[in-house]
């Protein structure tokens, strides 16, 4: 609360309802997007950190839970928000399968790490066995990351069935 009264934090808007392409060839809409608009300390090198999972009794793609979920899921905001290292989050779900995706940046691939195996480790409980993975790319922004993947900045509209 104290960051978003400071304004520290910002949800982001240029992306939502672009669909993105990622490494693994897969391609995402993004629903949201949460950043920190602190100072960057001098001389980190950023990490793009990519979790995926697919929950547990969502149904189809754009089904009622998951347009609940898209909405109720900024309830975990304050969870990550206040980490050291923590710069944005892109918020992704695929159309076609209905399987979720985060896109993260960090100050450092040490930090990213450390969040990814233990938000892996909460999404194992909630989500289909298997389903949870993550990727992590050290020395690369988010913007960078897209850039790789075929994807511009803003991307092209999408659709979540």
């Amino acid at each position: 609360m104290t960051l978003m009264a400071r304004r520290a934090i910002q949800l982001r808007h240029d992306r939502l309802g672009r669909l993105l392409g990622m490494s693994d060839g897969r391609s995402y809409v993004a629903f949201r997007e949460t950043v920190t608009v602190t100072a960057r300390p001098g001389g980190a090198s950023p990490a793009v950190l990519q979790p995926r999972f697919r929950l547990r009794g969502m149904g189809r793609a754009g089904s009622r839970r998951h347009r609940l979920f898209w909405r109720v899921c900024v309830i975990t905001t304050p969870f990550f928000v206040g980490l050291d290292g923590f710069r944005s989050k892109l918020w992704m779900c695929d159309p076609s399968t209905g399987d979720y995706a985060g896109l993260y940046e960090w100050d450092d691939a040490t930090t990213a790490r450390a969040y990814a195996d233990g938000l892996c480790g909460v999404l194992r409980l909630l989500s289909v066995p298997g389903s949870v993975s993550y990727e992590l790319i050290p020395d690369c922004d988010v913007d960078a990351y897209l850039a790789a993947c075929g994807t511009s900045a803003t991307g092209t509209p999408g659709e979540v069935a």
